[in-house]
């Protein structure tokens, strides 16, 4: 095989995982992930800015890797924060 690599730095790279990883991230992304298959993405649309959501998974529950320009990581960051922190204090409540 002739493959060939891109070492890519100007992007964020974020993981979310565990039994309320889907319902988060829908609500981060105001849309429906539901038909994402593992190891599959979808390219989505947060407060203005694209962002690439890939189903991965390691712990036995669903889990998602987020990819997006490096210039909104920190706004993406407190806005997936703030949304888990969210679904927190329901479950603990």
């Amino acid at each position: 095989m002739d493959v060939t690599g891109v070492y890519v730095q100007d992007e964020y790279f974020y993981q979310i995982d565990g039994p309320k990883s889907l319902e988060i991230m829908e609500t981060v992304c105001q849309c429906d992930l539901h038909d994402i298959k593992f190891a599959g993405k979808k390219v989505v649309h947060v407060k203005g800015t694209e962002m690439t959501i890939v189903r991965l998974g390691m712990s036995g529950c669903l889990g998602y890797e987020v990819h997006g320009a490096i210039e909104h990581a920190d706004m993406i960051f407190e806005t997936i924060k703030e949304t888990g922190q969210a679904f927190w204090s329901q479950m603990s409540g």
